[in-house]
């Protein structure tokens, strides 16, 4: 029978495991995006019989923490290494924790003491060029580019950031359900929806400046 699981912090050494538990799951992320994570916060691993079969981070903000790539290895699943690596988590932080949640873990966050904010849906689609102006921030991934986040005024002026990338990349945008004709716009020019997300805070949302029209990422919120 395999051993208990063991926590221990995250190393660089760590990355290659990191990176294949976001194979395993179908993310985006590249190793860039935990070298990030290891610099801005605090990452832990789950180890078991010296295999590496989860993660969590805690990025470090300056009015709240975030929980971020809360992953478990497929054939580690249903053991309750998830739990274990938020529980973790949560008592390291001290702080109000945010994090986006997929619909199944909303279930278990709730438990948890979070409480929904708002929703996010995650688009994919070809970018459509054709404007010249500020341009988002983006980053590499691996199935397609990160566009995020975008903070605008008003949809056109999303409208032109996003025009402003060169046409005929593959991009995914995380975008808040609250910019309503903006999802129906790029709805309109071919983006297809590919993941729902649930931004949630615990104890209760902090007073957060305008909702971005798109968010950097549920890695670093």
């Amino acid at each position: 029978m395999p051993t208990e699981s063991v926590l221990r912090p995250m190393r660089e050494a760590d990355i290659p495991a990191g990176l294949a538990l976001c194979r395993a799951a179908g993310w985006n992320q590249l190793e860039a995006d935990w070298r990030r994570i290891l610099q801005q916060g605090d990452a832990t691993v789950a180890e078991q019989d010296g295999i590496v079969i989860g993660s969590v981070a805690v990025l470090h903000y300056p009015q709240w923490d975030w929980v971020a790539m809360l992953l478990v290895s497929p054939d580690a699943r249903g053991r309750g290494v998830g739990t274990l690596l938020l529980s973790h988590a949560l008592s390291a932080s001290g702080r109000v924790v945010g994090l986006d949640a997929t619909p199944e873990g909303r279930r278990v966050y709730l438990k948890h003491g979070f409480v929904d904010d708002f929703e996010i849906r995650r688009l994919e689609g070809i970018t459509p060029g054709g404007a010249t102006g500020e341009l988002p921030p983006m980053r590499s991934g691996y199935l397609a580019q990160h566009i995020g986040p975008v903070i605008a005024p008003d949809d056109e002026t999303a409208w032109t950031m996003l025009r402003s990338v060169p046409s005929g990349q593959r991009v995914f945008l995380d975008v808040p359900v609250v910019h309503t004709d903006w999802l129906d716009s790029l709805r309109g020019i071919g983006f297809q929806e590919r993941r729902r997300l649930i931004r949630m805070w615990r104890p209760a949302p902090p007073d957060e400046a305008e909702i971005p029209h798109a968010i950097e990422g549920p890695e670093f919120g």
